[in-house]
């Protein structure tokens, strides 16, 4: 019975073990055309933790030394919700709603980060933040909608 415990949790893949139904702690995941995700630095699946970028609206740029924490979500998508038939969800997908992210930010688990959004440089979002609009280099940023807490200089 250890033999096949250990198989199944330590010797097949993390891939096979997300594609089993497990939780996938490790991958991220792009929602979208890929060519849209930039990453100016070099990252590997644990540095964006499983990150679901959703690109279906814009581009996600992303420069070099960001941190993701688990269950982090950057959304550029945005349905049109003035129409009330039953395509509202697969027609007209606004675009230009792009994400920048510049080097050094930290994303706390379970942050949001919606459309037309420009971070600055080494910034700290805290966990659980929805991030609305842009925010200025080296600040806190918390809460629902996302403020600047405290300025990091």
């Amino acid at each position: 019975m250890k033999k096949i415990i250990k198989y199944f949790l330590i010797t097949l893949p993390k891939k096979y073990i997300s594609r089993l139904g497990f939780v996938n702690y490790y991958i991220p995941y792009v929602n979208g055309p890929k060519e849209r995700l930039i990453l100016s630095g070099e990252y590997k699946d644990v540095d964006l933790g499983n990150t679901i970028f959703n690109t279906m609206s814009g581009d996600i740029t992303i420069e070099k030394n960001c941190f993701f924490s688990h269950n982090c979500m950057l959304l550029t998508g945005k349905h049109n919700y003035f129409e009330c038939d039953s395509d509202v969800f697969r027609n007209d997908v606004f675009q230009e709603r792009n994400i920048y992210i510049e080097e050094g930010t930290w994303l706390a688990s379970g942050c949001i980060i919606l459309g037309n959004v420009h971070i600055g440089k080494n910034c700290v979002i805290s966990a659980g933040s929805v991030v609305t609009k842009d925010m200025p280099a080296y600040s806190l940023v918390a809460g629902i909608p996302a403020r600047v807490v405290k300025s990091l200089k």
